[in-house]
């Protein structure tokens, strides 16, 4: 810039500088790339990122703060796909749905899922930093729930997948990342039910209690 004054007066330097890390960041979903990450040094780039990624989990994770608002509204996301996937289970089809969504959906799907890390909570940035990263959803980021069915065992089975890797849950395996449908369903079902009561219960919060 070749006057500053100007600048100050117009942004808050902070807020400035976050929108060019921003800018640096998402210049690699565009087909013209224009390098401005140096003028960063690595330790702007790496605290910017640190405080990018408290901001995703505040807004979309397990922030003990929010009272489960902040993920809880994704719990009927869940429940739509869940539904979804039994009625295409009792009509036997066989094919595939698809169902899109921003990142910040998806993350809080995965903390509704309590898949992994994602539903550990945090009470500061370096804390977060050790359980959610909220660079492992990209754009083009999936979540994929694959059913399998023997002809010899009634048993429906399915596996999570997020980008193309195995998600661990927080029930019994049959084997590896397989689970029981039927224990899937219910157990995510009951998860929704719960979660969406506490919504309706704080909805009445004020600022205050924050």
């Amino acid at each position: 810039f070749i006057d500053v004054t100007q600048v100050e007066s117009q942004y808050d330097k902070y807020d400035l500088i976050h929108r060019f890390w921003l800018m640096a960041s998402l210049m690699q979903c565009l087909d013209r790339q224009v390098p401005i990450w140096d003028i960063f040094t690595e330790e702007e780039i790496l605290v910017w990122a640190e405080i990018e990624n408290y901001k995703y989990f505040a807004q979309k994770g397990p922030e003990p703060v929010s009272h489960g608002r902040s993920w809880g509204l994704a719990s009927r996301t869940l429940r739509h796909l869940l539904d979804e996937s039994a009625e295409d289970l009792v009509r036997k089809r066989h094919g595939i749905n698809l169902n899109f969504g921003h990142d910040g959906v998806l993350m809080a799907i995965l903390t509704n899922l309590q898949a992994g890390t994602w539903a550990r909570e945090a009470s500061n940035s370096k804390e977060a930093l050790r359980s959610w990263k909220y660079w492992d959803i990209p754009m083009g980021a999936n979540l994929q729930m694959i059913f399998y069915q023997s002809e010899g065992n009634p048993d429906v089975l399915v596996k999570f997948m997020l980008n193309e890797k195995d998600l661990r849950l927080p029930l019994e395996a049959v084997e590896a990342s397989y689970y029981k449908w039927n224990e899937v369903y219910k157990f995510y079902i009951e998860h929704c039910d719960k979660v969406e009561k506490s919504l309706a219960e704080t909805l009445k919060l004020s600022y205050e209690d924050f």
